[in-house]
């Protein structure tokens, strides 16, 4: 017999598993109380793809700099014209500056600056309440990025490889980016849009552009996805809704036929037989 008033060792293991089942309970609430309320990084990324094209007159300007050169070094040489009786070192050294400056003007667009067909409007935002650091934005066929952040007097100009180096970003700051591509860019690349930083990734909100119908109801019903996703299936549904409709006028014109009762065989009983 247990006297009255004392405990078995089975209740107090008992009673020993429920604190300890308490206790892990409350330390997993303190824990996300303290990851909810603690500071992090939110980056977001607004992203809108266009295409480019050079004007005619910047590849016409670049042209006339390279003229305009060798029409100033014409003129200065007839000018101040070279000792014709001996060496002129001074004549020598005017040529050495004019043929220089001759091969540091271009007189054409370089073949990347040709290349350029498409280009990335950006803008990068921490709205969050800690800095991340390490910020880059991944924009397909980009090869040329300005970079500007709101900290910043001004902008950086760089050339890259798909990928743009923003860096850190403290709380409520921006950044601006503008990059060029190799390529035409369209809607169909924003799924390509990445933006990292040392803890993971941000988001990446995508605009689009549209015509009116695009506009309206969305890259669905443009003309490239308006055929596969809105018409076929429509007709689909047409077929449908027409095939059930002869089905059922054929049912209903069928004449319902009596089927014939089977009639049960005669019982053979003992009397009947001889």
């Amino acid at each position: 017999m247990i006297p009255a008033g004392k405990m078995t060792g089975v209740e107090l293991w008992s009673i020993i598993g429920k604190a300890a089942v308490l206790v892990t309970v409350l330390t997993g609430i303190f824990k996300l109380i303290h990851w909810w309320r603690s500071p992090r990084g939110k980056l977001v990324a607004g992203v809108m793809p266009q295409l480019f094209k050079l004007p005619p007159t910047v590849e016409q300007e670049v042209e006339s700099f390279a003229m305009k050169a060798k029409q100033a070094e014409e003129e200065f040489f007839e000018e101040y014209p070279g000792n014709p009786e001996g060496h002129d070192q001074l004549h020598a050294r005017a040529e050495a500056i004019a043929w220089r400056i001759r091969r540091a003007i271009p007189n054409s667009l370089s073949f990347e600056t040709r290349l350029i067909a498409g280009c990335w409007f950006a803008r990068v935002d921490n709205k969050g309440k800690k800095k991340c650091s390490e910020v880059s934005l991944h924009l397909p066929h980009s090869i040329l990025a300005h970079v500007q952040r709101d900290s910043d007097l001004s902008a950086q100009v760089a050339t890259v490889r798909a990928v743009v180096d923003i860096g850190e970003l403290r709380p409520k700051a921006y950044c601006y980016v503008v990059a060029w591509t190799n390529t035409r860019v369209d809607n169909s690349d924003l799924r390509d849009v990445q933006l990292t930083h040392e803890a993971g990734v941000g988001k990446v909100h995508g605009s689009w552009q549209t015509n009116r119908i695009g506009c309206m109801c969305g890259k669905f019903l443009d003309r490239a996805f308006l055929i596969p996703v809105v018409l076929i299936p429509l007709a689909i549904l047409v077929l449908w809704a027409s095939l059930l409709s002869l089905i059922q006028d054929a049912a209903k014109r069928t004449p319902k036929t009596a089927q014939p009762t089977p009639t049960p065989p005669a019982s053979v009983t003992p009397g009947m037989r001889r």
